[in-house]
């Protein structure tokens, strides 16, 4: 089963002030029955109106700011807000004379959702599960890894805790921006029933597909196709000058592709290679991760400004990945990294709706404060320092300034319409954004005499470069519809933008 999971390591800033907690819970005359479910722990931790922001409640969701999400309290006891300790300890297990390093934690009682996975590595990168159990009673563990000290192997060890997956049946489309799309919501429903198919193949006829890893490029080239549970992993042998969507919808003859609970991550990523490409597709509760750019919207074949018939709903975009140098970019050559571009060509007719952007958040390891590695299935990044293709060396987040020289959108729009390039009718609805140089660039976008742009009723963070108070560049010329978006406690603002 594809869980959405969390690390827990150690977290050596975090106070003791979990032990301040138990003391007062000791006291207390008759202490609440423990949690059965995720739900009801939020139930308990948030009010009502906190409950309604998903970006409060979620179980992804870090409130405080303080690094520990709401599902690793949940899991291992801790205090819903403010500072903990480390829930996870090192220790060692002495058997047959030999010396393993090992981890020890406490699972909570009840916590019927969860489930617990013990991990090791040699690099930080590749992970082996070691034990993996529920949560049935309240107890503390000790799990040992297989490989002993004094070897010369170094090793690393995490536990993980997982909620099972929600009913994807039930994400229906007017559910849209009533949650927030994480693991749990978008991407594969079952990993373990997909065959792979090598090389590179195109689709023309009308059919599903259901239940595949593609290593290779997938091009739809005809009406109606539609893919259920796929992985668009792409080819471990591209050239290092590729430039390529894990999947190309650009033939004249594509029409009303359906893309459904898929996972978008190069099974090699690199500075050429973006998750899709071109027009008429709908990506509804998929994952889009480890790519320069997610989606790509344009023409292709049709006549500039033609309607693109592009919907993406429900759908996770995590961990795009940055490149310096990058031969592309004049200006500062480095990865310009958009989780959907609206390229030159422009077009009309596209739905952004109830969507996840977390573009700009660093998988490596490497880099701490930000977030760990959630899905067991992604291939890494390129650790700090390590050459990518053709000279291109990964680059991440300085700690010290999140976002600094990234850049990095939800939505940028490209058009030039003096070149009678335009976009129409877009609609960008109730969605959730946070973190790089700014959430909406629509500075080059310039729309039709009948336009229609919406903005309308998106929760928006904070940590843009450019500035908290900014939520889009556009220009001062472009009537948009602003109504109804908020920050993420859930108070309203008022869009600012910068032309």
């Amino acid at each position: 089963m594809n869980n959405f999971t969390s690390i827990a390591r150690i977290l050596t800033r975090y106070s003791l002030a979990i032990s301040l907690a138990a003391g007062l819970l000791a006291r207390a005359a008759v202490p609440p029955a423990p949690a059965r479910t995720y739900a009801e722990w939020a139930a308990r931790e948030f009010a009502p109106a906190e409950l309604a922001a998903p970006l409060i409640a979620d179980p992804t969701a870090d409130p405080d700011g303080s690094g520990v999400t709401n599902l690793l309290r949940y899991a291992f006891g801790l205090r819903a807000r403010g500072p903990v300790a480390a829930p996870v300890a090192h220790t060692t297990v002495t058997e047959g004379g030999l010396t393993f390093p090992a981890v020890r934690f406490a699972t909570v009682e009840a916590g019927t959702d969860l489930t617990y996975t013990v991990e090791a590595s040699a690099d930080l990168v590749e992970w082996t599960p070691l034990a993996r159990f529920a949560a049935t009673a309240a107890g503390t563990h000790t799990v040992r890894d297989v490989i002993a000290i004094g070897d010369g192997a170094r090793r690393f060890l995490r536990v993980r805790a997982s909620l099972p997956l929600l009913d994807r049946a039930s994400l229906t489309v007017d559910r849209l921006g009533t949650y927030m799309p994480d693991d749990r919501s978008a991407g594969l429903t079952d990993p373990t029933a997909l065959e792979d198919v090598s090389g590179n193949i195109t689709y023309r006829t009308p059919q599903t597909i259901r239940n595949k890893r593609f290593l290779g490029t997938v091009s739809v080239a005809g009406p109606d196709i539609t893919f259920i549970n796929c992985w668009f992993a792409g080819r471990a042998d591209y050239s290092d000058t590729i430039e390529t969507g894990l999947v190309n919808c650009t033939h004249v003859d594509v029409a009303r592709a359906q893309f459904i609970d898929c996972l978008f991550s190069p099974q090699r990523p690199m500075i050429g290679i973006d998750g899709i490409k071109g027009r008429d597709y709908t990506l509804w509760r998929c994952k889009l991760v480890n790519t320069v750019d997610g989606c790509k919207i344009y023409p292709s074949e049709l006549p500039a400004g033609s309607p693109v018939n592009v919907r993406i709903w429900g759908c996770y975009f995590a961990d795009l990945t940055f490149y310096c140098p990058d031969p592309g970019q004049k200006g500062d050559n480095k990865t310009h990294n958009d989780c959907i571009q609206i390229a030159t060509g422009g077009g009309t007719d596209i739905e952004i709706i109830g969507n996840n952007f977390r573009g700009f958040y660093n998988r490596d390891p490497h880099f701490p404060g930000h977030t760990e590695p959630n899905d067991a299935l992604l291939p890494p990044v390129n650790p700090v320092g390590a050459r990518a293709d053709a000279g291109n060396v990964y680059y991440g987040l300085p700690e010290s300034s999140p976002n600094a020289g990234l850049h990095v959108t939800a939505v940028v729009m490209l058009p030039d319409g003096t070149k009678g390039y335009f976009v129409n009718n877009l609609k960008f609805n109730r969605n959730f954004v946070d973190g790089g140089t700014v959430a909406l660039n629509y500075t080059g976008a310039t729309a039709g005499a009948a336009g229609v742009f919406e903005i309308r009723d998106n929760t928006v963070g904070t940590d843009f470069r450019i500035g908290a108070d900014f939520f889009l560049l556009a220009r001062t010329d472009l009537a948009i519809d602003y109504r109804g978006n908020r920050r993420f406690d859930g108070t309203p603002f008022t869009v600012r933008k910068k032309g």
